[in-house]
């Protein structure tokens, strides 16, 4: 046996995992630049949705407004009624 039959094995492992590695690295390169580029984002993500936050506040009052304007239509409805018409 030769030596150089007794190492085919060990660089073959060796050739896959630095295949391995290479392909590890590219993914890790790839996820830190998509984390920069969302840590980047975020301060205009967090101001628009400051901007919803106050646009929407006054939202439960809408019931408030629903609930006079149904008993200011029952008085006109009755105030009709009561002039005969």
């Amino acid at each position: 046996m030769l030596l150089a039959e007794s190492l085919f094995g060990w660089y073959v492992g060796l050739s896959i995992a630095f295949a391995i590695i290479v392909v590890v690295v590219a993914l890790v390169a790839s996820i830190l630049t998509l984390a920069q580029r969302i840590s980047q984002q975020a301060p205009l993500a967090t101001a628009g949705l400051n901007a919803v936050a106050e646009n929407t506040s006054l939202i439960p009052a809408v019931n408030t407004v629903n609930a006079s304007g149904m008993a200011i239509l029952k008085a006109c409805q009755a105030a009709r009624a009561a002039l005969g018409g």
